[in-house]
């Protein structure tokens, strides 16, 4: 039998990281959109505190809808995403500093469909 030399290996040090940061996923929140002449938009999310927010929503349009969803999310810098969701259609995005969601018909359709939120606060290590 022969013997081999086992190479020691070198031990790495750890790095402490300079995140002062962490994110806090806060859960979901997901309902039915019907958005007609009466309701023509909605707002279905909006931060009330001054934490820094991450969301990412998803927007399903109902094939028996009439009209494509549009899908407007606004960030605190002023900067928005916007994105339309054809009838039998599913679209997602994610909006980092997320202020306000709002979802409205881009003409004058009726829509039935369903949103999911997910959201991630920023919040300080202690």
């Amino acid at each position: 039998m022969s013997k081999k030399k086992h190479k020691k290996h070198k031990k790495h040090k750890k790095h402490k990281s300079d995140v002062s940061t962490i994110n806090k996923n806060c859960g979901n929140i997901c309902g039915n959109l019907q958005l007609d002449n009466q309701v023509p938009k909605l707002d279905i999310w909006e931060i009330y505190h001054e934490k820094d927010a991450t969301v990412f929503v998803s927007v399903y349009n109902s094939p028996t809808s009439t009209d494509s969803i549009k899908v407007q999310a606004f960030r605190k810098d002023g900067s928005s995403l916007f994105f339309n969701v054809p009838p039998g259609n599913t679209s997602s995005g994610t909006v980092d500093y997320a202020e306000l969601i709002r979802v409205s018909r881009v003409n004058q359709g009726t829509i039935e469909g369903r949103f999911c939120l997910d959201i991630n606060f920023q919040t300080n290590k202690d």
